[in-house]
């Protein structure tokens, strides 16, 4: 688990990990170079808890720091989970128990709450990738538990932006089954300090290169809802980056090349997936039209 300046948040959470029914738990630390008491409140549980190892480490960012703990991770099943966040005691019994009963290679709790289907389902690659990349699994790696197998040599891609499209497109190619569990709680904590950037980083640009990659994947396995889930990921994704450009007033030719990102995903919009989102559809073609007139209106509720 990364750790970096999270001092209000950590002890809850190191603490819902140590509490969790599933006993048979390594917790794995790693102080990404953490300048307030975030190092000595997880010394201290490091200290009285003979399950809990910490690694210190000059801040790399989150990406160099899960990769440490994959380095470091022993154990027939690995999760992650967000310093800032907490889980319910019986979050990771719930998700090993999915697993076990229904022999899949990873579990993965539901990003939407499913009210209606209480019951674990099985789903395959193609399922898998469609319902992680546009839909109720999200590309979030929190929700879910993996085989330790399937991520052997699977790393979080150094300094780059969403480097969880690049870290699923990895890990997806082995997996034959995924099970959704519902009702796992994972607690998100939504209002964190320091998430606003005061610029846009030019480097977010290469997400572009990241989904295109992915849609070559599916698409040399005949996977078409994949593919059109991974299209309407890259269309909302650069349509969320031109309203990051425009409220940080990033130049002309930044919002340029952005658009350009974003027609390219929308020209491949076929009559399904129009016909699955027709409102979506309909914004896409108002963004053309008229950019930065759509993001303002957006932004200010009109």
């Amino acid at each position: 688990m990364p750790v970096y300046n999270v001092e209000a948040y950590v002890s809850k959470c190191i603490q819902s990990l140590i509490d969790q029914t599933y006993k048979n738990i390594e917790i794995i630390l790693i102080n990404d170079g953490s300048t307030d008491e975030s190092k000595n409140i997880c010394s201290n549980f490091a200290e009285h808890f003979s399950n809990v190892n910490l690694f210190n480490t000059v801040n790399q960012g989150q990406s160099a720091a899960r990769n440490i703990g994959l380095k470091h991770a022993k154990g027939e099943y690995i999760g992650f989970v967000d310093s800032d966040d907490y889980i319910e005691h019986g979050f990771y019994e719930s998700l090993i128990n999915a697993i076990e009963s229904t022999d899949s290679s990873v579990a993965s709790g539901l990003i939407v709450t499913d009210q209606i289907n209480q019951n674990l389902t099985v789903i395959n690659r193609e399922e898998a990738i469609t319902r992680i990349m546009g839909g109720d699994l999200g590309t979030v790696v929190w929700n879910k538990l993996f085989r330790a197998d399937i991520l052997k040599d699977v790393y979080f891609p150094i300094g780059q932006v969403h480097e969880e499209i690049e870290f699923n497109r990895n890990y997806l190619t082995r997996v034959a089954k995924l099970v959704v569990v519902p009702n796992v709680k994972y607690h998100y904590t939504s209002r964190r300090d320091g998430n606003t950037n005061s610029r846009f980083e030019l480097s977010r640009l290469n997400v572009f290169d990241q989904i295109n990659k992915f849609i070559s994947d599916v698409s040399m396995e005949g996977q078409a809802n994949a593919k059109r889930a991974l299209i309407i990921f890259g269309a909302i994704q650069f349509l969320d980056m031109y309203k990051s450009a425009y409220r940080n007033s990033a130049d002309k030719t930044i919002k340029l090349k952005i658009r350009r990102c974003f027609m390219y995903y929308f020209k491949h919009f076929d009559v399904l997936i129009i016909r699955k989102n027709p409102v979506f559809t309909l914004r896409c073609c108002r963004f053309l039209i008229a950019p930065d007139t759509y993001i303002r209106r957006q932004i200010n509720g009109e």
